[in-house]
């Protein structure tokens, strides 16, 4: 995959970033906050179903297809499984509409069960037919496929504005389903030839059996994964403590921007290993760039320490605590985003039900640390132990790999990730007020990172800034 290929995965993360932050202010000024609250329930709702439903075969979908010499037949029985189970659940709901309306959102609307049920029933398919561009390496139409729903519902949250029609929470579900559905159709038309020759291709029940074998240990590890970054919250919300769970999940929205570059990485980065493996490729390259990512990592940290200051001129002063949280908070997709570059060897091996035993050792970890924690310290103690969780989450991830597949050098990746975890979490709780306090301990990062990944960074600037292939 070359620099332009990887370019345009790039750009759908990007821009479904940006205008993420153009919809929300649209949203909150033509709803209420109670329908913003039960949008946040509806999104919950469709990423939890579509973790369900999808029975881990995407992922062996994609793990599959450079090996497969019959892709059509692989894409149909990733497919159909996930497809038949969630028809046969959302038949079987529809007279309890009311019911899954009033458990979702509070209120018994059966129009609101059967939008969300419309909403899954999409979501399903546009997550599988865009499997499709991506392993083509279609970066650009893949990329539109993600950006295709924020562009939408802009328009059609517009539309509600300037047509003032009713500004009821049925119709900010109603704009969910449109933007879903037309993503659906478009994502229908540019795979339209692959979905014809998958019709006719042959299935065997037999095919099935490996598929699920590595797909269903996927869904317990999501659902671990999903309490792992979850853990946080609920403690703080359960102990009362609404101010700190403000500066906290302020503090995680900002630290979002760093999904993006986890989100391009991950994108891109499994299908290459498995073409590589496929291929017979050098996989002496696995280490390059695990060693480039650390670098990187370092980096993105040191510039977020160093910049976060200027939060406070976009913040009311009861959030001044926000800034410090930044870097660890940055550490939860960080960490996750270097652990998928040492993880491979378990989806190669098809070993993915050690990815349940390593979620659930991590969430024990940030649960039991959290509550110990949160009720004296509060926002800075979960961001730190949520830190702390995800280094361990990687360090089991590396392990595991090594132990199924082949050995990959990390005893810098292991120190320079301490480092980077000790630093965020000084940096959180000690909080420099002075301008030498800051410049030292950034000073003190800069020199740690210039001494021990300048041939990394060296390495990732040549690959960002000349042709080369991955």
């Amino acid at each position: 995959m070359n620099r332009r290929n990887i370019l345009a995965f790039a750009l759908g993360p990007v821009l479904t970033a940006l205008l993420g932050l153009v919809t929300l202010p649209i949203v909150a000024w033509i709803f209420p906050p109670t329908d913003i609250g039960r949008n946040n329930v509806f999104q919950v709702a469709i990423n939890f179903s579509v973790l369900i439903f999808v029975l881990g075969l995407d992922q062996a979908f994609v793990r599959e297809y450079h090996e497969s010499k019959q892709r059509d037949a692989l894409f149909k029985a990733c497919f159909l499984p996930g497809l038949f189970l969630l028809t046969i659940v959302v038949v079987l709901l529809v007279p309890f509409s009311a019911d899954v309306s009033w458990l979702l959102y509070g209120e018994a609307e059966p129009l609101w069960g059967w939008l969300t049920a419309g909403c899954i029933f999409f979501s399903f398919l546009a997550r599988f037919l865009s499997l499709i561009l991506r392993m083509q390496e279609r970066g650009l139409a893949f990329s539109l496929s993600q950006v295709m729903p924020k562009v939408l519902m802009v328009t059609v949250l517009l539309g509600y504005l300037f047509l003032d029609v009713d500004r009821v929470y049925t119709s900010l579900l109603l704009a969910n389903l449109i933007s879903i559905v037309a993503v659906t159709l478009a994502l229908v038309w540019n795979t339209r030839i692959e979905l014809k020759r998958g019709f006719f291709a042959r299935v065997h029940v037999s095919d099935l059996k490996p598929l699920l074998s590595f797909g269903l240990p996927l869904i317990v590890a999501g659902i671990a994964y999903w309490g792992l970054k979850a853990t946080s919250t609920l403690v703080l919300r359960a102990n009362g403590a609404f101010e700190e769970l403000a500066v906290y999940s302020l503090a995680l929205s900002f630290a979002s921007a760093a999904t993006v570059f986890q989100t391009v990485f991950s994108t891109i980065w499994m299908p290459t290993v498995y073409k590589w493996v496929a291929n017979n490729h050098d996989l002496d390259l696995l280490e390059s760039v695990n060693g480039q990512l650390v670098a990187v990592i370092g980096v993105i940290l040191l510039a977020c320490a160093t910049l976060s200051w200027l939060l406070d001129y976009f913040l009311p002063p009861v959030y001044a605590e926000v800034k410090y949280l930044l870097p660890v908070c940055m550490l939860q997709p960080l960490f996750y985003t270097l652990s998928e570059t040492t993880v491979v060897g378990l989806n190669i091996q098809r070993k993915t039900g050690y990815s349940v035993l390593i979620a659930l050792i991590a969430f024990f970890v940030n649960f039991s640390l959290s509550l110990l924690l949160a009720g004296q310290f509060g926002a800075v103690a979960v961001a730190s132990v949520n830190a702390l969780a995800f280094f361990v989450f990687t360090v089991l991830r590396t392990e595991f790999a090594r132990r199924v597949w082949r050995p990959l050098p990390r005893a810098k990746m292991y120190v320079s990730s301490g480092v980077y975890l000790l630093f965020s979490i000084f940096f959180a709780t000690y909080q420099p007020t002075r301008v030498l306090e800051w410049s030292v301990m950034v000073s003190i990062g800069v020199v740690y990172i210039g001494a021990v990944h300048r041939a990394d960074l060296a390495n990732a600037w040549s690959f960002v800034f000349k042709k080369t292939k991955v």
